[in-house]
Order: C-alpha cells, then sequence, then structure tokens
C-alpha cells in the first residue's frame, strides 16, 4: 500500500486531507508544535482523527520557529556598529503564525519526513517524487 504524509493541524482542512488521502493509502498525520497557544488542543485533536482512521499520529517540535518570531532587532545602544542601524525596519511579529514563510517551512519539514517513511505522496495528491 502507498503511503501519504497530511501536515495536520486537527482542523477541518487537514482531516477531510486525512480522509481523503487515507483511502488510497497509509497516512502518517504530521503535526507541528511550533510554539503555538493551540497546540496541547491541536494534538488531542490529531490523535483522535488517526485512531478513528487508522493512521499514525507524528508531532515533532519546531520551538525554533517560536523563537524567531519572538526576535527582535537590538536597539541603538551607542556602540557604533547597531544592527539595527543598517538593516531596515521591519514590522513587529505579533504572534507565532506571522513568521515569514511559515507554511513554506512546515511542508519542506514535511517532505523530508516523508522522503524519510517512505511516503510517495504529501496530502491527497501532491508528488513528493
Amino acid at each position: 500500500m502507498a503511503t501519504s504524509v497530511v501536515l495536520a493541524n486537527g482542523g477541518i482542512n487537514s482531516t477531510v486531507a486525512a480522509v481523503c488521502a487515507r483511502r488510497r493509502a497509509a497516512v502518517y498525520l504530521l503535526h507541528a508544535d511550533f510554539g503555538q497557544r493551540q497546540a496541547n488542543a491541536q494534538r488531542s485533536a490529531i490523535s483522535a482523527i488517526a485512531k478513528a482512521i487508522d493512521a499514525v499520529s507524528v508531532s515533532i517540535p519546531l520551538s525554533h520557529v517560536g523563537e524567531i518570531a519572538a526576535w527582535k532587532l537590538p536597539t541603538a545602544s551607542g556602540s557604533g556598529d547597531d544592527v539595527a542601524d543598517r538593516v531596515p525596519a521591519s514590522p513587529t511579529l505579533s504572534c507565532v503564525s506571522d513568521v515569514p514563510g511559515l507554511m513554506m517551512g512546515l511542508l519542506s519539514v514535511a517532505v523530508h519526513f516523508a522522503h524519510r517513511v517512505g511516503a510517495t505522496t504529501i496530502g491527497d495528491r501532491k508528488s513528493v517524487g
């Protein structure tokens, strides 16, 4: 049987993707814990979904994403060589999901995981070949 990886957060979209993928393949539900407030609830929901469709639930910690979200440029310190003086101002990140490229990063983790477990698809139709 083929194997598929579904990047899941426990919501309706990833649940439907998992059910559709499970019709044709063994499924790994991959959850990324990157510091979001909902992480525990997401893990619980994903575990229940995995049990209901006979899939495997895997949660991976990505705490560095939360650290990126919290990072701010240093303020002028008078040292003469301040990063803030050389880098254009950027908007303040209000939450972890505001990390630029977050979804692209999560997808790259899913692709790597898919290769590790021998999966041929991510979700229902995306080839990782």
